[in-house]
């Protein structure tokens, strides 16, 4: 299995090789694949039918990086802000004045007290 997957990874990473064009001799499978990739690549229709997917894939992948990169922001705000409220509570617990908490802080009475 692994040696058809390594064919596999030769023949779509360089179709000018030469160890992929011996791979192809030896293996009736791969022959036959490349051959009807040939012929599917004749056809305009298949041809922007595969584009079209491929753009697809990609759009799809930047949608997820950004929601990912956006998950991780708002991850990283709210543990500041959960960072900032503790820090709060524990300055009022040691006699802190609140007003003064709050101008140090930088929250609301509303973020602190909830």
């Amino acid at each position: 299995m692994k040696e058809k997957l390594l064919d596999l990874f030769y023949f779509l990473e360089d179709l000018n090789l030469e160890m992929v064009a011996e791979k192809m001799e030896e293996s009736e499978e791969l022959k036959a694949s490349y051959e009807k990739w040939k012929q599917l690549m004749q056809d305009e229709k298949f041809v922007r039918m595969a584009e079209l997917r491929q753009r697809a894939i990609l759009d799809e992948n930047t949608k997820l990086e950004v929601s990912y990169d956006n998950g991780v922001e708002e991850g990283l705000k709210t543990g500041e802000k959960r960072a900032k409220i503790e820090m709060a509570k524990k300055m009022i617990e040691e006699g802190m004045p609140l007003e003064k908490v709050i101008k140090i802080i930088g929250l609301t009475k509303e973020e602190i007290i909830n």
